[in-house]
């Protein structure tokens, strides 16, 4: 039944309209993203408008986070009063020039949990803004991303799909924030 239910679900997506109820359609939108060494800053742009037009909320799971422009758009939606939180990859979480405590830092409205598990990764890359706005694909919000990888997102705009990735996240910081193993 599940698999039937994402079925229909991924059938009304890629034709761009989903039913509710017998009188409202909403549509949906699905836009994609593409950057190599030889095309920057086409992610980190939209990435960095999507996070300025944020309004209520910004969940964000990330396997590597160490982009400075990223990490200002965060804190800036922060300070515009966006409830923001962030599952980040333990081991990755304190690299380098990472992002974890630079975001926290003077900012009440960012929550931060690290999935540290020794035989496994939290290798999400996805964000979800204001339950309305889906943000993934292979691109980490990272310098490496930026500079040298070939790298995608697709940014969906889709209550029913924020849902969903909604769900996954509440369901992994729920277990990680009671000390449990997702």
């Amino acid at each position: 039944m599940r698999r039937v239910m994402a079925f229909v679900l991924l059938a009304c997506v890629a034709l761009g309209v989903v039913a509710i109820g017998q009188s409202v359609v909403q549509t949906c939108s699905v836009q994609a993203f593409f950057a190599s060494p030889h095309v920057d800053g086409v992610i980190e742009s939209e990435l960095i408008t999507l996070l300025g037009h944020a309004t209520s909320t910004i969940d964000i799971a990330m396997y590597s986070f160490t982009n400075d422009c990223l990490g200002d758009a965060v804190k800036a939606a922060s300070g515009r009063g966006v409830k923001v939180r962030i599952i980040l990859e333990g081991s990755r979480a304190k690299e380098v020039k990472g992002e974890y405590e630079r975001v926290l830092e003077g900012k009440e409205n960012i929550r931060v949990l690290l999935e540290s598990i020794s035989w496994s990764l939290l290798h999400h890359k996805f964000t979800v803004i204001d339950g309305q706005t889906v943000i993934t694909g292979s691109y980490n919000w990272s310098v490496n991303a930026y500079d040298d990888n070939f790298e995608n997102i697709v940014v969906i705009q889709c209550p029913e799909i924020a849902a969903a990735f909604t769900s996954e996240f509440k369901r992994v910081w729920k277990i990680l924030e009671a000390g449990g193993i997702p």
